[in-house]
């Protein structure tokens, strides 16, 4: 689970799905705004259409929260991020780090480590 400063409140939730920029990147959908904290703050949600068990919906969450916190040092501030599966996630942790480090990639959020 991600420490408590890295999650939007609910209330911000709904202002990240309405104005957000949205991300599609295989089977996860993003919305991404910018907020007025200088810290990366992050929102799971997976409908019950994803899959109908509630375990499988919380290995889901907790194995792209995992990946996430992973990531956190190289991710940019001032961010919110909202997944959204739409589809089943692999219960492979690699492929699911795959999968959500392309999607901060691809968002231009993850800051890449200098080689030299």
């Amino acid at each position: 689970m991600l420490p408590k400063p890295h999650r939007i409140p609910s209330s911000d939730v709904r202002h990240v799905m309405r104005r957000g920029r949205r991300y599609d990147v295989g089977d996860i959908s993003c919305r991404i705004s910018q907020n007025d904290t200088a810290r990366f703050r992050l929102a799971i949600i997976i409908s019950s259409k994803v899959d109908k068990r509630a375990t499988r919906r919380n290995r889901m969450r907790r194995l792209m929260s995992e990946s996430v916190q992973h990531l956190l040092p190289r991710l940019k501030g001032g961010y919110d991020v909202v997944f959204m599966p739409k589809r089943g996630l692999p219960d492979e942790q690699e492929v699911v780090n795959e999968i959500v480090q392309h999607v901060f990639l691809r968002s231009d959020l993850l800051v890449l480590e200098k080689q030299g």
